[in-house]
C-alpha cells in the first residue's frame, strides 16, 4: 500500500487555481493558450489543416450539448416542478441549468454563484481558458472516433448510438 501511496497523491483530486483579475494582459494569455492546443492537437492528429475546423467542432458540440442533453433535461425538469406545484408543494421546485439556449449561462472567465456567494475573482472561473473545456472533450471524442472506431467501451458514438461524432463531418 506504501508504494501505491505517492502515485494516489499524484492524481488525487485539485481546486482549480484562483482566477487571474482582468488584465492588459489577456489577449497574450488567450494566444498563447491557443497556441498550446494548437501543439497537442498537431500531435494527436498529425495533420495541422484540421485545426481550421476547431471553431465550426466547438459550436456544433455545443449545440449538441444544449439539444440532446440540457434542453430535454430542462424540459424534464419544468415537468416536475409543475407536478410537485399541482400536489400542493409549490416550496419543492427544481432549479434551471441552461437558461437562454446554447449554453448561454457559461461563463468561461467567470463562474455561477457559490453557497450564496456572487462569483467573484477569488473564485475559480467555469473553465481555465474560453474553451479549455469544449476542447478538451472534443480531443477525447476524436480519439475515440479516430483509433477506437467511434466505441468507447460497447457504446457506439456513432450515427447508430449516441450519435456525437457527427460534429466531425467526413
Amino acid at each position: 500500500m506504501a508504494d501505491h501511496a505517492q502515485i494516489l497523491r499524484k492524481f488525487q483530486y485539485q481546486l482549480a487555481c484562483r482566477s487571474q483579475a482582468p488584465s492588459a494582459h489577456k489577449d497574450e494569455a488567450d494566444l498563447s493558450s491557443k497556441q498550446a492546443a494548437e501543439e497537442v492537437w498537431a500531435r494527436v492528429t498529425m495533420n495541422r489543416q484540421l485545426l481550421d475546423h476547431m471553431d465550426s467542432w466547438t459550436a456544433k458540440f455545443r449545440n449538441w450539448i444544449n439539444d440532446t442533453i440540457l434542453v430535454p433535461l430542462v424540459e424534464e425538469m419544468d415537468s416536475v416542478s409543475t407536478q410537485l406545484r399541482r400536489m400542493g408543494c409549490p416550496e419543492l421546485q427544481i432549479g434551471e441549468l441552461s437558461q437562454g439556449g446554447c449554453m448561454s449561462s457559461f461563463r468561461w472567465n467567470a463562474g455561477g454563484d457559490f453557497k450564496g456567494r456572487k462569483w467573484d475573482t477569488d473564485l475559480p472561473t467555469d473553465s481555465s481558458g474560453r474553451n479549455n473545456m469544449f476542447h478538451t472533450l472534443l480531443m477525447f471524442l476524436y480519439i475515440i472516433k479516430t483509433k477506437e472506431s467511434g466505441m468507447l467501451g460497447r457504446v457506439n458514438l456513432g450515427l447508430s448510438g449516441v450519435n456525437i461524432l457527427w460534429i466531425f463531418g467526413e
